[in-house]
């Protein structure tokens, strides 16, 4: 299209395509910039003895799960327990509005949803989130056990989340699919996981990775990468 001076002119779909592109571009930087702020902290390894960490996630996006449920697990790399008074988790996910998992607003906007945390995490033990119930075949694995239940959490299974831990206001740890070298292979089939081995002292402090879950996983593999909370419920709500 042309404007009176001969200059081509966008139409409106153009346009929200170019905004739409814009915005993904900025929401990707500032991931970027927040993901490099977060494994600077994690560097300091005073930080690391005193804060806790994302260990995994899953998340169906509303499909048919290898998981009864989505969650979200934390791990304490520390000698001492950590008490989760003012913590709060963040999950948010630049998805399509209205599509499974997604948090954009009808307004276009990304939000984020939260949720407090409460008990206490052991030394070298794990906190596990509990979201919205999946689809879930009989061969399937059967989260029994958590310590929170977040009701109304779907996690999306595309390379589209982002999920933050806060100590008050203060972010201390983020894990992201958004830009991550394993984006392509994230699905609802799949766990979304930090490198390093279980039980060793760099547990869950590297880059992200994905494993995927059926039912010929083998014993070896499903303890290393199984949902884990180290206590009961510890807010009533669990198991």
């Amino acid at each position: 299209m042309m404007n009176e001076k001969g200059m081509s002119k966008m139409t409106s779909k153009e346009n929200a395509v170019l905004k739409k592109a814009a915005w993904k571009l900025l929401s990707t930087a500032v991931i970027a910039l927040s993901l490099a702020g977060m494994y600077s902290l994690q560097s300091d390894g005073a930080e690391k003895e005193s804060t806790v960490v994302i260990s995994k996630f899953y998340g169906a996006g509303g499909k048919e799960g290898v998981f009864s449920n989505d969650f979200i697990e934390l791990y304490n790399p520390g000698t001492q327990d950590i008490s989760l008074e003012g913590y709060i988790l963040g999950y948010s996910s630049g998805r399509i509005e209205g599509m499974a998992g997604s948090t954009i607003s009808s307004d276009g906007i990304r939000e984020e949803k939260f949720i407090d945390l409460a008990g206490t995490i052991p030394a070298g033990g794990y906190y596990l989130i509990c979201g919205e119930e999946n689809a879930c075949p009989n061969e399937g694995y059967q989260i029994e056990k958590y310590n929170r239940q977040w009701k109304g959490l779907i996690i999306d299974n595309q390379a589209t989340v982002t999920v933050k831990l806060y100590k008050g206001k203060e972010p201390v740890d983020m894990i992201s699919t958004e830009g991550s070298s394993c984006k392509d292979m994230i699905s609802e089939n799949t766990i979304v996981t930090r490198s390093g081995k279980r039980g060793t002292e760099d547990a869950y402090l590297g880059r992200i990775r994905t494993f995927y879950w059926s039912n010929k996983v083998t014993g070896e593999y499903e303890k290393q990468y199984e949902p884990c909370c180290s206590y009961g419920a510890a807010d009533g709500e669990g198991v």
